[in-house]
């Protein structure tokens, strides 16, 4: 009953300067449905900008310490733009705005990490120390509505996130 398009382009840069290293990467993308019904709108899942940056430092002795960076446009919604009452249920029904004509806020995250490496004859132990979301920055995850459609709320993601973890390779 309906047909999609997607177009995009991506732009990635490398670099390596030991004991330096990294990436830096830019999409641009648009992804559109069409139906009979709404004809040609926004996909839910349409992120037209992403932003992508990681660097990582080998700082001796088997240490790592690498930080990331991301930026990416906010998912499309479709506005609620008023609410009626329906007395036969005794509830509010939402009068939507054009099918996904609005978006939640940007997405940002910047993440640190610490990795030390234990390098033994046949194998490797790896611990490390990950900080995810650093600058505890609320990412907008959906919009929750109250009971009439009166106000709305950001619902979000997860805060600061530190992980702690190990890794053997054999």
């Amino acid at each position: 009953q309906g047909s999609g398009r997607a177009l995009g382009g991506e732009a990635l840069l490398r670099f390596d300067f030991a004991p330096v290293n990294g990436w830096l990467s830019y999409t641009l993308s648009r992804s559109t449905r069409y139906s009979p019904d709404h004809g040609d709108y926004l996909f839910q899942y349409d992120q037209t900008h992403l932003l992508t940056a990681l660097v990582g430092w080998e700082i001796g002795g088997n240490w790592r310490i690498g930080s990331r960076f991301r930026f990416v446009t906010g998912n499309p919604t479709t506005p609620v733009v008023s609410a009626s009452y329906d007395t036969d249920t005794g509830s509010y029904n939402p009068v939507q705005g054009a099918l996904y004509s609005s978006r939640l806020d940007p997405f940002i995250q910047w993440d640190l990490r610490l990795d030390k490496r234990f390098v033994f004859r046949d194998w490797i132990l790896s611990f490390y120390l990950d900080v995810q979301n650093v600058t505890n920055y609320a990412n907008s995850e959906f919009v929750q509505f109250a009971y009439d459609y009166s106000q709305s709320a950001k619902i979000t993601g997860l805060p600061i996130l530190p992980l702690l973890g190990l890794k053997a390779e054999f």
